[in-house]
């Protein structure tokens, strides 16, 4: 069964300003998370926050996944070096 994905506007936003090179790398990467939300490659954060980070490239994609509903939200996508301020 397939996962929905929301995309916030946040991280909408955030994508619109990747280049086109790493905004397809992204997009597929999130395309994904309907087949499967948790690949391998994905971390649980830590620290008190709450949902997981996928990395692609020097970039992290941030979101969290409702099972009831089926959804995963991406909420962020940061560079490395400001991802974790």
């Amino acid at each position: 069964m397939n996962y929905r994905i929301d995309i916030l506007k946040r991280a909408e936003k955030d994508i619109l300003a990747l280049s086109p090179n790493m905004r397809r790398r992204v997009a597929e990467k999130i395309y994904k998370f309907k087949e499967n939300p948790f690949p391998a490659a994905s971390k649980r954060l830590k620290g008190g926050l709450v949902g997981y980070r996928l990395r692609v490239g020097d970039w992290r994609v941030f979101y969290t996944v409702d099972e009831d509903s089926r959804t995963v939200v991406i909420s962020a996508v940061k560079h490395r070096r400001e991802a974790y301020r």
